[in-house]
């Protein structure tokens, strides 16, 4: 492409690996950034090791052909960020451990595109498991029958979509501990006057959650990547009116996550979360933008001893080498002023090479959680139940709160916050006593 000047404006520079910078620079000066193999050669996939000096320098480079301006500049309210664990129920459970025992998902015969298969299934399954009903009435694809085992189209399947169809109104809401979460933070977040964004990455999870929305009577609006444009936006402009009733906005994580403001919102829930953080980061950005008059607050739900976890995990990853390259933050400033890499977040870069989920990476994320496996299949399979259940989530949306409130980033602890770690001690104890009573009946 001929042209006197190239010009390049983008939020994420970085999102996966070093290859994404050179593929910029070299759309900008293709005469000079010819090879990619300096900046591919800076994380060494095979053997999990990072060359300093290379990640050293493409950071100094940067200072050549990037003008980075921050949100710090502009003035914005401060954005606090809360993960929230979600135990989960019984029903929750049972469906797990059902999809990753089945002889149908076998992990060592199972092909790439089967274990990508079973991950969403496992995924849909942390969010609530109605969302398997469109699996219960017969799937399309070969590949996602054989992975799934929801029945097909015949007595089996007539079962499974019969129990997943009595789901409704509060049986509803307690099949799912992330729901039964957002429901009690609804209830402090609405005593605050505060108004939500909903995030999802799964179209039928917001259909769940829209049935929620009107079981319990709350005015809400709903964008996915079905929604008319015209429909889009007055929504978006009845939402951000003045004394606009509607309380919850429901959003696909990637057809709403760009391109709208919706800075009346204080709150964003990311009820799942995306492969790619900075799909969720801008999700966040919907509220947290120019026009924000009070502090944001993020709550980001995640099922515990789930392959959530894991997920969430590879997603911190991948955002620690966009700190490490782009960031400012704990970076050392040599004598002739220019910065260089905080030796800790040298440390932490991952090693994560092009973004393609392998079959052995795909594997690795079924793997239990050290605390799953502390608490033994039956403590697993069981799934919280009653006072217990209803513990968890009080625990949870409280330490929630205190987290991101006002005070909470820059006070230290108080006494409720204080009080709530101690029970969690108390918990892990009596957790680990569990563990070691179960371990002792299977031996």
């Amino acid at each position: 492409m001929q042209a006197n000047f190239r010009l390049l404006l983008t939020g994420t520079p970085l999102q996966n690996n070093l290859h994404e910078l050179w593929a910029m620079l070299h759309f900008l000066l293709p005469d000079v950034f010819t090879s990619s193999e300096g900046f591919d050669q800076a994380v060494d996939q095979a053997k999990q090791a990072v060359d300093e000096k290379r990640l050293t320098a493409a950071r100094r480079l940067l200072t050549y052909f990037m003008l980075r301006r921050t949100k710090e500049i502009v003035g914005l309210p401060r954005k606090t960020e809360a993960l929230v664990p979600c135990p989960l129920v019984t029903l929750q459970a049972e469906w797990y451990q059902r999809l990753l025992s089945s002889d149908k998902t076998s992990h060592a015969v199972l092909s790439t595109s089967q274990l990508k298969t079973l991950i969403m299934q496992l995924r849909k399954v942390c969010n609530h498991p109605r969302t398997l009903l469109g699996e219960a009435r017969g799937s399309s694809s070969a590949s996602a029958s054989r992975a799934v085992p929801t029945g097909g189209r015949g007595k089996a399947g007539a079962k499974v979509r019969a129990e997943l169809q009595e789901l409704s109104g509060e049986a509803l809401v307690g099949a799912s501990g992330k729901l039964l979460v957002l429901d009690a933070l609804f209830a402090e977040l609405f005593t605050q006057g505060s108004r939500v964004l909903l995030f999802s990455t799964f179209t039928q999870t917001l259909d769940v959650l829209q049935t929620y929305l009107n079981h319990r009577d709350i005015t809400h609006a709903r964008m996915d990547g079905s929604t008319n444009p015209i429909q889009r936006e007055l929504d978006v402009r009845d939402f951000n009116a003045a004394g606009s009733p509607t309380k919850v906005f429901l959003i696909s994580t990637r057809a709403g996550g760009v391109g709208i403001n919706l800075a009346s919102a204080d709150v964003v829930v990311l009820y799942d979360s995306d492969w790619n953080p900075q799909v969720d980061a801008q999700a966040m950005d919907r509220a947290h933008r120019i026009g924000q008059t009070k502090p944001v607050r993020v709550f980001r739900l995640i099922s515990t001893d789930t392959v959530e976890e894991r997920i969430r995990q590879s997603a911190v990853s991948k955002m620690v080498l966009d700190t490490a390259v782009v960031g400012s933050s704990n970076n050392i400033v040599t004598e002739d002023g220019e910065e260089e890499l905080n030796e800790d977040e040298i440390s932490k870069v991952p090693a994560d090479g092009p973004k393609t989920l392998t079959q052995v990476d795909l594997l690795s994320l079924l793997k239990p959680s050290a605390s799953a496996r502390g608490k033994g299949k039956k403590g697993f399979k069981k799934g919280l139940e009653k006072e217990a259940l209803k513990a968890a989530v009080s625990k949870a949306v409280a330490q929630a709160m205190v987290a991101t409130s006002a005070m909470g980033a820059m006070a230290e602890p108080d006494d409720e916050m204080e009080e709530l770690e101690d029970e969690e001690d108390e918990s892990d104890e009596e957790d680990d006593e569990d563990s070691d009573e179960e371990g002792e009946e299977e031996d």
